[in-house]
């Protein structure tokens, strides 16, 4: 994890800005103030990119564009645009309003039993005991207030009728992104949830201006919220209009060509695995890596090239043959049927008989050294002949045949048995005695 200032030295400052339309005109700003790390976006979603979130400052801009920078919001996310709103001309946040004076009303004063938690050990007995009975849930980050017909009129919204989240965008990297993600593409979170609906309010009246409230109670006569609606429905909430200067819609269709790319890609992709698993499934490297024995004798039956590789500079199907004792029968069928042993596409460092030296069986390896005049103590570029492979692979049968066929053992520059070394080091006696009698 990368860390910012001493902590966290490559991180740089970064304010987003999401901008919060009203219905009636006017707007709510969120400026969002974290630390961001450059390097960490680009590495797997694991790491963190962003630190010291919770910075936030709201603005009201009003109809005519006159900004207030004296919000009193003490919001804990920025990206719910339905934590502000406006009525008849009025902007509400939670716990607060623009009064006529264009002071915000201050919620300093409300009294204890107006705020109402979602633990249910600290909620009144009665109130408790009717949430449980309706199926209710406060969302008390949305405690409204509003003047109406000259009393102040206090509603904390009860959510109810729950619906499991259900992203609406079939994409599996969008179902994987929590509400923050969601909001940097540019969308509410509210478009990609059904959310709960708002049944009932926690409600409470002051008819002097907040100086004495009504003994708060549940209620289905809501005066600020709509009923059978979401909290983000709500008509006089904020709608996100701009993230960062872009419009939504700007962003939206941004990210929609971005799916539709990235689903375009997936599709090419798809396509060349469809061709090189057709191209396997015909070839008798795939075969040979399938170990269907059937098909490889039907591929060649058919003519086909027996030395024709799967790709341009792939090895041809021998060396696939060679890879593995279950594969014998592959490779003694295309060495009698004249298989190329010195064919094109090998690395430097192993030719087809060390290759069978170290992995194959005596049977292959007899059939390799009497189909041609091989040289049986070819060197690689590392000094490495098929008897080397052999003894490092812990072969015994095939070490017993290279030695009978005239295998030498390599020595090093100070004259030392390297291929004797080797066996004595990796425990294998029976090859230290077969070494033992050919010095």
């Amino acid at each position: 994890m990368l860390f910012c200032n001493v902590a966290f030295p490559f991180t740089l400052p970064r304010t987003d800005i999401i901008e919060c339309g009203l219905a009636e005109g006017g707007k709510f700003i969120i400026r969002d103030t974290y630390r961001w790390d450059p390097i960490a976006e680009h590495l797997p979603a694991v790491v963190t990119t962003i630190y010291d979130r919770g910075n936030y400052e709201v603005w009201y801009v009003n109809p005519q564009g006159v900004i207030d920078k004296n919000v009193p919001s003490d919001i804990k996310r920025s990206e719910d645009c339905s934590l502000f709103g406006s009525v008849k001309g009025i902007p509400i946040i939670t716990g607060s309003f623009k009064q006529k004076n264009s002071d915000w009303f201050s919620a300093k004063n409300l009294p204890d039993n107006l705020i109402l938690t979602t633990v249910a050990s600290r909620q009144p007995a009665l109130v408790r005991n009717q949430l449980y009975e309706k199926a209710l849930t406060p969302a008390t980050d949305r405690a409204f207030l509003l003047p109406i017909k000259h009393r102040l009129v206090y509603e904390i919204p009860l959510l109810g009728d729950t619906i499991k989240f259900k992203p609406k965008v079939d994409d599996q990297s969008t179902k994987n992104m929590d509400t923050i993600s969601l909001m940097r593409l540019g969308s509410d979170p509210a478009e990609y949830n059904d959310e709960q609906k708002i049944m009932a309010v926690y409600q409470s009246f002051s008819s002097d201006q907040g100086g004495i409230w009504s003994d708060p109670e549940i209620t289905y006569q809501a005066e600020i919220f709509e009923l059978g609606k979401s909290l983000s429905e709500q008509s006089f909430v904020g709608k996100t209009e701009r993230y960062n200067g872009k419009s939504i819609l700007h962003i939206k269709r941004e990210h929609a060509l971005k799916l539709a790319e990235e689903a375009r890609r997936k599709e090419a992709y798809k396509k060349v695995e469809r061709a090189q698993k057709q191209q396997l499934d015909e070839s008798l490297q795939g075969a040979i890596e399938l170990n269907d024995f059937p098909r490889f004798e039907k591929l060649l039956q058919s003519g086909v090239d027996i030395d024709q590789p799967l790709y341009q500079f792939s090895p041809p199907p021998l060396r696939a043959a060679l890879e593995k004792p279950d594969y014998a029968r592959y490779a003694l069928a295309l060495i009698q049927r004249g298989a190329n042993l010195n064919p094109k596409g090998l690395k430097p460092d192993a030719t087809l008989l060390m290759i069978a030296a170290g992995n194959s069986t005596p049977e292959v390896l007899k059939a390799l050294i009497d189909k041609q005049a091989i040289d049986i103590n070819r060197l690689n570029p590392n000094g490495e002949t098929a008897l080397t492979y052999a003894v490092a692979a812990g072969r015994q049968e095939n070490v017993k045949l290279l030695l009978q066929r005239g295998a030498i053992q390599v020595r090093n520059k100070e004259g030392k048995l390297v291929d004797l070394d080797s066996a004595q080091r990796q425990g294998f006696p029976d090859i230290v005695y077969l070494l033992e009698q050919h010095k």
